[in-house]
């Protein structure tokens, strides 16, 4: 019994770590660049939204397998990329 809670243990904390490997790897591929990088890279975007400032809210759906991803970025107003949230199925923090 000690054994399975440790081991699920193990694994939540291990979800956690990949969550913020994948934050981390998307604020290193798109962050400071132009939102036509992140275009190429994850394909259409499923939603835009222009913000007061003149950026702009860009949301992506992609997959991973069978795992749905959902990254959203907010840019600035030459189309920067200065923020994000990315989240999804957990599948989407877990390396290949």
């Amino acid at each position: 019994m000690m054994r399975s809670v440790a081991l699920i243990c193990a694994i939540l904390i291990a979800g956690c770590a990949n969550w913020d490997a994948r934050r981390a790897t998307m604020q290193q591929q798109f962050y400071g660049k132009h939102i036509d990088v992140a275009i190429r890279t994850l394909g259409v975007p499923t939603g835009k939204a222009n913000l007061s400032d003149g950026g702009q809210v860009v949301e992506f759906v992609t997959y991973r397998g069978n795992f749905r991803c959902e990254d959203k970025f907010i840019t600035n107003a030459q189309g920067i990329v200065v923020s994000g949230e990315h989240g999804g199925q957990n599948g989407c923090a877990m390396p290949f």
